[in-house]
């Protein structure tokens, strides 16, 4: 009986495994190989969002400029009427007083075109009626409006149209502009 324990062990010693050498060398190149991958894959992942912020971010500057040019030209613009600002002794709101009028704090309140600007997603979060906040958090946007009747994209005195720029910035902090014209008719 002590031979055949004596063979046990002697086939004991002929049996193959790793050593732990070869285990600690595996580990390495896996570690090695798992940076590698996920370093070129990283990017992929982080950019895969992109296409539905810019979706989203069309979607927010769509409904703006909806919501903008919705509105009368100018305060002075009488729509009972008909009498546009520059007209009949009416004289269009001046430069430096473009932006909301008395009284008017939220898009809810606004009756002109630019009343909007510097407009910006945190008086929209204040507003009630337009939950920008909810629907597209993250994001930010400010409007500009101001006068470019040349329709050149520089700002002028000239009250016949209103240039509207909208710029939004996703959570992934891409910005896109927007713009739009308003004309006095």
């Amino acid at each position: 009986m002590a031979a055949k324990h004596f063979t046990h062990l002697k086939s004991a010693k002929n049996q193959s495994g790793f050593t732990l050498i070869e285990m600690i060398a595996g580990i390495v190149i896996m570690a090695i190989s798992m940076t590698a991958l996920t370093s070129v894959l990283y990017p992929y992942a982080v950019g895969s969002t992109d296409p539905i912020f810019q979706v989203r971010a069309a979607e927010l500057g769509q409904s703006l400029l909806n919501e903008i040019t919705g509105k009368s030209y100018d305060e002075n613009t009488d729509l009972n009427t008909g009498i546009r600002c520059g007209e009949a002794g009416t004289a269009c709101t001046a430069v430096v007083a473009l932006g909301k009028d008395d009284g008017e704090t939220t898009a809810s309140t606004f009756d002109d075109v630019d009343d909007y600007d510097e407009y910006d997603h945190e008086d929209a979060q204040l507003d009630s009626a337009n939950a920008y906040d909810t629907l597209y958090s993250g994001f930010t946007f400010i409007v500009t409006v101001n006068y470019d009747g040349n329709y050149d994209g520089t700002f002028d005195s000239n009250t016949s149209a209103k240039r509207i720029d909208i710029e939004i910035v996703t959570p992934g902090k891409q910005s896109f502009k927007f713009a739009a014209y308003k004309g006095n008719f």
